[in-house]
């Protein structure tokens, strides 16, 4: 209704994806301290599936690639160093087979 109305993306969008950007980052910073690797990559998965579900029930079309780049916004990018840097100390937790 609101994009016939030609409203949704000022808004509604604009404002949504602002705050999604906000929540995502401070989710990311939360949890990447709390949770091992595995449990924070199946979370951002999660995350990104239910931008998807969102996008397909409830949001437009459009809005898909901009919540997504919140959602890697916020859990991946300023993530990514400590995250390798989780993996490297896994790989060397792993005894050699």
């Amino acid at each position: 209704m609101l994009v016939t109305l030609g409203t949704y993306r000022d808004r509604f969008e604009v404002p949504f994806l602002k705050a999604s950007r906000r929540f995502f980052l401070a989710e990311g910073q939360s949890l990447m301290e709390a949770r091992d690797l595995r449990e924070y990559l199946l979370h951002v998965e999660v995350r990104l599936k239910q931008a998807a579900d969102m996008v397909t029930h409830y949001l437009d079309v459009d809005t898909y690639r901009p919540l997504v780049e919140a959602v890697e916004a916020g859990l991946i990018s300023p993530h990514a160093l400590t995250m390798v840097h989780k993996k490297h100390l896994l790989r060397l937790d792993c005894p050699l087979k």
